[in-house]
Formats: C-alpha cells, structure tokens, sequence
C-alpha cells in the first residue's frame, strides 16, 4: 500500500530543499554583483548548494526511484515559482524608456 503522507512529506522536502537551492541562489546574485569578489560569492555558493541539494536529495530519497519522483516535483514547483516571482519583480523595476513615455 502507498504511504500517502509519507510521500507528501518527501515533496514538502523536495519543496524545503528547492527554497534552500534558489533563495541561496537569488542571495548570491544581490550580494554577489556588487561585491569586489563576486567569482568568490559565486563560486562558494555553487558548492554550497549543490552540496547541500545533493545530500538532502540522498537522504530524502534513499535510493528509491519512488522517493524521487516525489522528491523532484516539489523542487521544481519552487524553481517555476521563483522564476514568475523574479519575472515580475525584474519587470517592475525597469526604467521608463523614452518609447514609453511617448506612449502616454
């Protein structure tokens, strides 16, 4: 029989860890451009979150191809939300070009 809720606790893990990956990635790109190192930030991070993914993707899943399928849903619906959420974001905080202007 199929564990429902234990499954449903992997997505929610799945959800946690793509949170961890791309909320890290979104601090690395605000700290990162204005810092005189930015190849450092980069770098450090990159290591850090795929560690970090790699290992909670191995500890949630166990090996099993089952887990994973849960698993990497939940990762995905994080990474399509920060992308609408950013998209929105960066559009917002365009300047007003001149075409735009006229417009009005």
């Amino acid at each position: 029989m199929i564990n429902v809720i234990g499954y449903f606790g992997i997505m929610i893990g799945g959800m946690i860890l793509g949170l961890i990956f791309f909320g890290g990635l979104w601090f690395t790109i605000q700290k990162g451009l204005g810092s005189k190192l930015p190849a450092l930030w980069f770098g450090i991070s990159l290591f850090v979150r795929i560690g970090i993914t790699l290992g909670g993707f191995y500890l949630l899943t166990r090996g099993n191809l089952l887990n994973f399928a849960f698993c990497l849903p939940g990762f995905i619906a994080v990474k399509i939300l920060f992308v609408n959420i950013t998209k929105h974001s960066a559009q917002s905080a365009q300047p007003i070009t001149q075409e735009k202007s006229n417009a009005s």
